[in-house]
């Protein structure tokens, strides 16, 4: 098995400090991504749009008190995250890149502070605050010119780096998400990571096909394995079975087992308990709206969205979850995904498999040992399509712990008839172990983390699954088509624009585009 490192370049350098922030760019719906606080534009009259209301959970929010003053500041309403606004306007007339960029550094620095003073946890128990804004000084949604683009996303580079947060630029058109991809990559001469680069293009051209574990769903707050058996256990309603499922000879069962025994004890509560174990999203430590508030379905996790935007026909999942299907349909304006084994495939429409079921599909789910001692028989053919996408496709697995017996059986048979590598597993730590256990069969990329992060698991572990969200984020720029983004109608010919090439070559491209139409219409 090929061995990688993820942050390193040819020379085994680092390519940007892992303890510096990072800047991510999202195809998606605002109101759909978690995160600590997020940035509303508006203009000196605080005119604030309708449309942000999905964000600020206020249709009337007041003018902050520092507005006069500073042109930004933090709303004075309650919401379920930290809510700022910033004018990006000068006197209500449009404003150059550098005001919007400074007035932008400053909002970012008080942002910053009121979240470490005092101390919130970051959201979803992540390694670093994570601040999100739309993609500023584009008039009501258009693209930016090109002096905007590349001071905001160089100012975002440099606060991020002083200030240690994360910050997450959402993009709803996926028109203006290619096009600030391309910026990315081609003007800003952003890092170039040699994994994410390689994966980025075999996702361009359509080798890529994804596999989904709770590592995944994880980042959204939903519980792993254990602690969903955990969850199911503590739902027991009789005192009997409660003692038992608390005692340590419970404990000592396999987790398999475990659940075995919950689900003869249970039934169909216990099925009932996993669906809302994955469909109620848990509360933020920083959320201010009241305790008897109703709940709320989970938010795709920042790795669903960056995965959902590789666009992969192609997915398989454990998980039982909605959540990459929420992020789909996020970037697609409600279109939805195809899922397998319950829907109809039709020609270019994507899909997901379950491969243990879902939370819609609540009697499908494998959890327990008889479970998955009958999955041959009972789900043979979507065992199968799984292994069409190993023997076809190059699959990225993330979140993926390779415990799971099912998988490991079902890539074992195609791997011992498939020569080379059948896939890039996206892993925590870099495992020795499992990295020659499944040498020539998986590439293996481990992730690295800090030098000063402290030895405690859960720290560990929340920069570890951070870097593969960084990771990610390189795999989603070097997706993007030069075609796709050249020959876009969306993308306005303009000398000024957003990807700082001539407007008399993009329209020769899109006049090439049309010519090879009618060519072969003829």
């Amino acid at each position: 098995m090929t061995t990688e490192t993820a942050g390193r370049g040819p020379e085994g350098d680092h390519d940007h400090s892992q303890t510096a922030g990072h800047v991510f760019v999202i195809h998606g719906s605002l109101q759909d991504v978690t995160c600590d606080a997020v940035i509303i534009p508006t203009d000196t009259s605080f005119g604030v749009r309708r449309h942000w209301s999905k964000v600020t959970d206020t249709e009337r929010p007041s003018k902050p008190t520092s507005w006069d003053r500073d042109g930004f500041g933090p709303a004075e309403e309650s919401s379920s995250v930290s809510v700022w606004y910033l004018d990006v306007t000068q006197d209500n007339w449009a404003a150059s890149a550098g005001v919007i960029t400074e007035r932008l550094r400053r909002a970012l620095e008080a942002a910053e502070r009121s979240l470490r003073e005092p101390w919130r946890a970051p959201v979803r128990k992540r390694a670093q605050h994570l601040v999100a804004l739309p993609l500023l000084g584009t008039g009501g949604g258009g693209v930016a010119s090109t002096d905007m683009v590349v001071d905001l996303l160089s100012t975002l580079a440099d606060a991020v780096g002083d200030l240690q947060i994360d910050v997450a630029i959402v993009v709803p058109k996926r028109s203006h998400f290619n096009a600030l991809q391309w910026q990315r990559r081609r003007y800003l001469g952003s890092p170039v990571d040699d994994t994410g680069k390689r994966l980025g293009e075999m996702a361009r051209r359509g080798e890529l096909a994804l596999m989904l574990g709770a590592g995944v769903s994880a980042g959204a707050g939903l519980p792993n394995w254990s602690e969903l058996i955990r969850h199911v256990a503590a739902r027991a309603d009789q005192q009997e079975i409660r003692e038992l499922l608390e005692t340590r000879a419970f404990g000592n069962l396999h987790l398999l087992d475990q659940a075995e025994l919950i689900h003869r004890l249970l039934g169909r509560s216990a099925r009932n308990a996993i669906v809302d174990a994955v469909t109620v999203a848990p509360r933020n430590s920083s959320d201010r709206r009241s305790s008897a508030a109703p709940p709320k379905p989970p938010l795709p996790a920042l790795s669903h969205f960056l995965l959902a935007g590789l666009r992969c026909g192609e997915v398989a999942t454990t998980n039982y979850d909605l959540l990459y299907e929420r992020a789909v349909a996020s970037q697609t304006e409600g279109s939805e995904v195809t899922t397998l084994p319950y829907g109809q495939v039709s020609p270019g429409r994507p899909w997901i498999l379950k491969l243990h079921g879902d939370a819609l599909h609540p009697d499908d789910i494998v959890l327990s040992r008889s479970s998955f001692v009958d999955y041959d028989s009972a789900r043979q053919a979507v065992g199968s399509l799984f292994q069409a996408m190993l023997m076809t496709r190059h699959v990225l697995f993330v979140g993926v712990s390779f415990t799971d017996d099912n998988i490991l059986r079902l890539t074992h048979h195609v791997t011992k008839v498939r020569g080379g590598i059948v896939g890039t597993a996206l892993a925590l730590d870099s495992d020795v172990a499992r990295e020659r256990l499944w040498q020539d069969r998986l590439t293996w990329v481990g992730m690295q983390i800090p030098a000063d992060v402290r030895e405690e698991e859960e720290t560990r572990t929340a920069w570890q699954a951070r870097a593969i969200e960084v990771l990610l984020d390189q795999v989603a720029m070097w997706a993007v088509d030069e075609d796709e983004v050249l020959l876009d109608e969306e993308i306005p010919v303009v000398d000024d624009n957003p990807l700082a090439l001539d407007a008399e070559q993009i329209a020769r491209a899109r006049a090439g585009r049309r010519w090879r139409k009618t060519a072969r219409r003829q």
